[in-house]
């Protein structure tokens, strides 16, 4: 109970709100990606294992809420191959969280997600290439 008093009195807690927020934003506006925000930053400031729970709990509630149009667009046959695996690995990610040491899990994991962002943002550029204009032969 100390650690939670320590923590609101250090200003911890407003930062991991601050987060929180920030990330309820950013999923509203991209439809995903909140993790990648607040999981680094909750890491940085509690452990590791502490910080994928609270933002795996805190995005049940509009991961239900988009579920049915989710179920009704998706492509089953791209869905159901990743759910599985996703099934298969989340326990092995599990025990991997909690059996690292927390200071070499807060440097995996921040890597990890420099490497997922610098990955998007190549993507975007090269599906940008193929949309633009300047490659379309008259």
């Amino acid at each position: 109970m100390s650690e939670i008093v320590d923590g609101v009195l250090d200003g911890r807690l407003a930062i991991a709100a601050l987060a929180l927020v920030v990330g309820g934003f950013m999923r509203g506006f991209v439809g995903f990606g909140s993790a990648v925000l607040t999981v680094p930053i909750f890491a940085l400031l509690y452990d590791p294992a502490w910080a994928v729970g609270v933002t795996s709990v805190a995005s049940v509630w509009s991961t239900l809420q988009l579920l049915p149009t989710a179920i009704r667009s998706s492509e089953r046959a791209v869905v159901v191959p990743i759910g599985i695996g996703v099934f298969i690995a989340a326990p092995f990610g599990v025990w991997l969280l909690v059996s690292i040491e927390p200071e070499l899990m807060r440097v995996v994991i921040s890597t990890l997600v420099v490497l997922m962002v610098v990955m998007l943002a190549r993507s975007e550029e090269h599906t940008s290439e193929l949309q633009s204009p300047d490659h379309l032969v008259c």
